[in-house]
């Protein structure tokens, strides 16, 4: 009897013995399920970081991205450009009325014409007036062998285009429109039929200009292609460069 009780005793302080050791087990599965949690946690939070940072410098990457016509004034918001006072416009017809035609009307006059296209907040065309003004060549080469006319596209004003090829009434911005003008200054060179021969885009040198007037001058060269004249004045730009 006292053989069978001591036996059930040793079970029990046996099984006493193995749940004892399940209940202190569970706290350190719970801290290592806790710090597997946190791991891929910190993980998740690590590779958001990454991402955000990424995501950021490409930003930055991109804002720094020059458009190609960056380096040449871009046309200004015809709305802002509204508050410019009259008396402000850049108007080379009026500074040099020797030299640019009044543009109400464009017409050959049996003449190339030459077509530039401005701004007022555009310094190439400001600069474009003092070149022809010190230089009798480019005076001589605007004024006799071309009708050349000068046209600010930041004024609201109405302009006719009476040619062989187009006979039109536009305003400032159809007339923007009709030329494709993206950037001033634009030079747009046209024969007396008002096909297009050659257009600049950007602030020509005093050179470039002689040399492209000297070039287009001739009825010759008027019949070339409009390919054919791009190649032939790249050469000679870098010929005189």
């Amino acid at each position: 009897m006292n053989t069978t009780l001591l036996y059930r005793v040793a079970i029990l302080a046996i099984l006493a013995i193995f749940i004892g050791c399940d209940t202190k087990q569970t706290p350190k599965q719970s801290d290592q399920n806790t710090d597997s949690t946190e791991s891929t946690i910190s993980t998740s939070i690590s590779h958001t970081q990454t991402t955000q940072d990424s995501a950021i410098d490409s930003t930055r990457q991109n804002s720094t991205t020059q458009d190609p016509l960056s380096t040449h004034e871009i046309l200004p918001n015809p709305e802002s450009s509204q508050t410019t006072t009259q008396n402000s416009h850049l108007d080379l017809a009026k500074d040099l009325p020797e030299i640019f035609l009044p543009n109400a009307e464009i017409s050959s006059n049996d003449k190339p014409i030459l077509i530039v296209f401005g701004a007022d907040m555009c310094q190439a065309c400001a600069n474009l007036k003092d070149s022809i003004e010190h230089s009798p060549a480019l005076q001589e080469l605007l004024s006799h062998y071309f009708s050349s006319y000068f046209v600010n596209l930041s004024t609201q004003k109405d302009y006719n285009l009476k040619l062989e090829s187009v006979q039109q009434h536009f305003n400032h911005h159809q007339l923007r429109e009709f030329f494709l003008i993206q950037a001033t200054p634009s030079f747009v060179f046209l024969d007396s039929s008002g096909k297009e021969l050659f257009r600049y885009i950007g602030a020509m040198t005093k050179s470039q200009l002689n040399i492209t007037l000297n070039f287009l001058k001739n009825k010759n060269n008027q019949t070339l292609t409009k390919e054919q004249i791009a190649q032939n004045l790249s050469d000679l730009y870098a010929k005189n460069n």
